[in-house]
């Protein structure tokens, strides 16, 4: 097969109805909102939009949150302007005020926002309105298989991504995440855990995996629906230091200590090898708050409400 022009996969839409019988299907199709935040990514973001208008998906609703880039990106937005059900491009306070903010405008009963760096492999909007009609009640989240790769196409990494439950997401940064422009949630169960953290740069996804695997489960599809971008300017890549930092502070928001003192360990580890490590603490407030006092006398805080938690239940 023949990989279409910008998109770095095959093109195999032969499965996904198109023309009149997608039209006469809409009724029949749940409805799929997409929100795209972006903020200067005009490199990338034309291969994200054709992915999702690429679909031919006949129920989908398209939204595009734009920060005010001030690089080629509205020139683009402006092109595929009649695509959208809604875009804007004006300052913001990050991506998940932007993906709530889209989402707020949602009218879809599946939501799923896609980065503009990221794509939707072809006939991903059919299979997982198919999926989401036959599922149980209880499920909130349908999570397929996704892929990094670089800006030739070569596969650079697919997660094994094992069964989704808490164990696993809290679990993330030791091999059992899974590609977030593969999962796609229901409103309800995303109003039902409050939207996403909008202090939170780095792990908001799987702050949110975790308050909807509260109230749902996530059914994993061994089909591969999204592919990611890997290059420079990708924050989980220019910055692995904070990344795991914010992960380690929100385990600890949530009250998972034993979570947080692996991941703690493996970044002293990691902080130890690093000719630049007093760069790296100096510029980095939240590793400062990891390993100096302000952050041991926080931890010694949380381990002692624990303790007293548990001589309580004790002397019952």
């Amino acid at each position: 097969m023949k990989a279409r022009e910008g998109l770095p996969f095959p093109d195999s839409r032969e499965d996904a109805p198109s023309g009149s019988a997608a039209t006469e299907n809409k009724l029949d199709m749940p409805r799929i909102s997409i929100v795209t935040p972006s903020f200067n990514q005009g490199e990338f973001i034309e291969r994200t939009i054709q992915s999702v208008i690429s679909q031919e998906y006949p129920n989908l609703e398209y939204i595009v949150m734009d920060g005010g880039s001030t690089d080629q990106t509205l020139s683009i937005l402006t092109r595929y302007a009649e695509h959208f059900d809604y875009w804007v491009s004006a300052p913001d306070q990050g991506q998940a005020d932007a993906i709530n903010k889209g989402f707020g405008r949602a009218t879809g009963e599946i939501l799923h926002w896609l980065n503009s760096d990221d794509v939707l492999c072809p006939n991903t909007l059919f299979r997982v309105a198919e999926i989401y009609r036959d599922a149980d009640p209880d499920v909130g989240a349908i999570v397929g298989d996704g892929e990094i790769r670089d800006s030739t196409g070569k596969l650079v990494w697919r997660p094994p991504c094992p069964e989704v439950n808490h164990d696993t997401i809290i679990h993330w940064l030791n091999g059992t995440d899974f590609m977030q422009p593969s999962c796609f949630f229901s409103r309800q169960a995303f109003d039902k855990a409050g939207g996403l953290r909008e202090d939170l740069n780095f792990c908001l996804d799987v702050d949110l995996w975790l308050r909807i695997e509260e109230n749902y489960r996530f059914l994993r599809i061994p089909e591969l629906f999204s592919v990611a971008l890997s290059h420079d300017a990708a924050k989980t890549t220019a910055e692995p230091g904070q990344c795991r930092a914010e992960f380690i502070l929100m385990l600890l928001d949530r009250g998972e200590h034993d979570a947080a003192s692996e991941q703690i360990y493996r970044l002293a580890a990691e902080l130890s090898m690093s000719n630049g490590v007093y760069r790296l603490l100096k510029r980095n407030r939240l590793i400062k708050l990891l390993i100096f006092p302000f952050y041991k006398k926080r931890f010694r805080a949380l381990n002692a409400k624990r303790d007293a938690e548990n001589r309580r239940i004790a002397s019952k």
